[in-house]
């Protein structure tokens, strides 16, 4: 008979599996507590700065869309601590300010923007003036000072890049909080005109726009860099709500309103599943006196939010054992229940018979 010692050397040992290999797993996981168990693994397994603060930056992305906060927050501490570059320190504390709040939020922005002031990155350093501005139009709206540092924040901005989208947009906001229409509106069409070509052309994809000459520069530019380069999906949609606005206000409206609907016409062409932007195209036509075409963006937002609300009732007749879900559920129901009763009323004021969906 075989001795003990003999069989435990006759076993094979497993082969090692190296930091590298671990990370590349964890980046094809396609579930995300698996990524997070690889990710953990290879941080167990590793002293090299490098690897450590791409790995803490990675596991924490992952975090954020699990919306563990908290723990993403670590991992990004983890990964500053590490990190000797200014301009990579600068953008982990973008990140860590994104998902803070007031004051602590104000803190991370003014860190990064003392590391971006050494190495004179200009380009950056305007985003974070912007990103600090529109913190006082939120979070810090009641502070004392709020109006002063949002304007100094958006100036500073301004100065580094007058054709910066960002600051133009909160800087139009603003602007609307302080009465001032008419420079409201000189600035976010100022903004709009940087995402123009790219917003029309989708527009003319999703039948917003009707020029021969546009629909064939549309079919040009459909993979060219004005619309590969367009703005991120709710940074357009809070333009075309600031347009919207404007010409509430008598503020150049017809103007307005087409460069809202070219901009939610982009929307569309992106996502044609989300009802605020079907809403809202209902709301510029309806201004621009188009009946009918209000009562079909409309009449489509309602049919959804009404599927919306029997997919829910659904939910709650099963019954949810969770109180916090369930809560969650009935407050949604509650909104979706008032959204529908604003898009009744609006098709009401085109004329009773114009409703075609019922609850």
């Amino acid at each position: 008979m075989p001795s003990a010692k003999k069989n435990k050397h006759n076993k094979k040992s497993k082969p090692q599996v190296s930091v590298e290999q671990l990370v590349e797993a964890a980046d094809q996981a396609a579930d995300p507590e698996q990524a997070l168990r690889l990710f953990g693994a290879a941080l167990q397994n590793t002293q090299d700065p490098s690897l450590l603060v791409d790995i803490h930056e990675k596991r924490a992305t992952i975090h954020v869309s699990l919306q563990q906060i908290d723990k993403a927050m670590k991992d990004y501490e983890c990964a500053l601590a590490l990190v000797k570059e200014p301009e990579r320190q600068a953008g982990l504390l973008m990140y860590m300010g994104q998902l803070s709040q007031g004051e602590e939020a104000l803190a991370f922005y003014r860190q990064a923007i003392e590391y971006l002031e050494k190495i004179d990155d200009r380009r950056q350093l305007a985003t974070v003036y912007c990103t600090a501005a529109e913190l006082y139009l939120t979070d810090l709206c009641f502070a004392d000072d709020a109006e002063q540092q949002c304007e100094t924040y958006l100036q500073q901005a301004l100065q580094i890049d007058s054709e910066l989208p960002d600051a133009l947009q909160t800087c139009a906001s603003l602007r609307l909080s302080q009465r001032r229409p008419a420079d409201a509106v000189d600035m976010i069409l100022k903004a709009f005109e940087s995402m123009k070509e790219g917003c029309q052309a989708l527009a003319t994809l999703v039948g917003l726009r009707e020029d021969p000459a546009s629909e064939q520069r549309a079919v040009e530019l459909v993979q060219v860099e004005n619309v590969q380069n367009l703005p991120e999906y709710e940074f357009r949609c809070e333009t075309a709500k600031i347009l919207l606005e404007c010409a509430s206000l008598d503020q150049k409206p017809e103007e307005c309103l087409q460069a809202a609907i070219d901009v939610l016409g982009s929307l569309l062409a992106e996502n044609d599943e989300v009802v605020e932007v079907w809403a809202l195209i209902g709301d510029a036509f309806a201004a621009l006196m188009n009946s009918e075409l209000a009562k079909h963006y409309w009449d489509r937002a309602l049919e959804m939010l009404v599927t919306v609300q029997k997919s829910l009732e659904e939910q709650q007749q099963l019954g949810i054992e969770d109180d916090d879900e369930e809560e969650e559920l009935n407050q949604e129901l509650e909104e979706v229940t008032c959204q529908i009763e604003t898009v009744k009323n609006k098709l009401e004021k085109l004329g009773p018979e114009t409703i075609r969906v019922s609850s």
